[in-house]
C-alpha cells in the first residue's frame, strides 16, 4: 500500500508542465481584466450617451445634492430655467427662475465667507 502511494503520478511533472500551467492562468486572468475594461468602456459610453443627449428639448442645467437622495435640480427647456425638488418617491416643481442679463452682469457681488464660531 505504501509503495502504491509512493508511486502514484503528479498532478504536475516537469517544468515544463508547469510553465505552461502559470501561462495559462496568467493568459486566463489577462482575458478577464481586458473584457472587464472593454465592459466598463462601453457602459460608461453608453451613459454618456444618454445623460449628454442633445437633441432633446429639456436639459438639467444644474443640480445640487441636498442630502437622503434629495436633489435641487435646475431644468432647462429652450430659454425657461425651473426649479425642481426631487427625491426618490418625488418631483416638485418648487419656482420659475427669470434670468435677466442685464443685472445679472452688474449686481456680480463678491460675499466674504461666513465665520464659524467655536459655540455652534
Amino acid at each position: 500500500m505504501i509503495f502504491h502511494l509512493a508511486s502514484t503520478p503528479s498532478f504536475i511533472g516537469t517544468d515544463a508542465e508547469m510553465l505552461y500551467l502559470w501561462i495559462r492562468v496568467i493568459a486566463f486572468i489577462g482575458i478577464l481584466g481586458g473584457s472587464a475594461y472593454f465592459l466598463s468602456v462601453y457602459a460608461k459610453k453608453k451613459r454618456s450617451r444618454v445623460s449628454t443627449n442633445t437633441t432633446g428639448k429639456i436639459v438639467v442645467a444644474d443640480t445640487c445634492s441636498l442630502g437622503n437622495r434629495q436633489f435641487l435640480m435646475v431644468a432647462q427647456y429652450g430659454e425657461e430655467r425651473h426649479l425642481l425638488g426631487v427625491s426618490s418617491s418625488s418631483i416638485n416643481h418648487l419656482a420659475k427662475l427669470e434670468i435677466i442679463p442685464d443685472k445679472l452682469e452688474s449686481n456680480k457681488q463678491v460675499f466674504p465667507p461666513a465665520e464659524v464660531s467655536a459655540n455652534a
